[in-house]
């Protein structure tokens, strides 16, 4: 690490922890931008059966 100061829009890390690379974060982001994305359609398929019962298996698409 260099002992430049941090822009004002990073965080330093943490005692013990070691910084992200700017693209490395932003990998991060992105990932978990997409893993709640999945969360929340699951969710809400999750609700919908709660709501509404399981559907025909004769109409699922396998």
């Amino acid at each position: 690490m260099s002992d430049q100061p941090a822009p004002d829009d990073v965080q330093l890390p943490a005692a013990g922890r070691e910084a992200l690379t700017p693209d490395g974060a932003n990998a991060l982001r992105a990932f978990a931008a997409r893993t709640r994305e999945n969360a929340d359609r699951l969710a809400a398929v999750l609700e919908d059966i709660a709501l509404s019962g399981l559907p025909d298996p004769a109409t699922c698409t396998p």
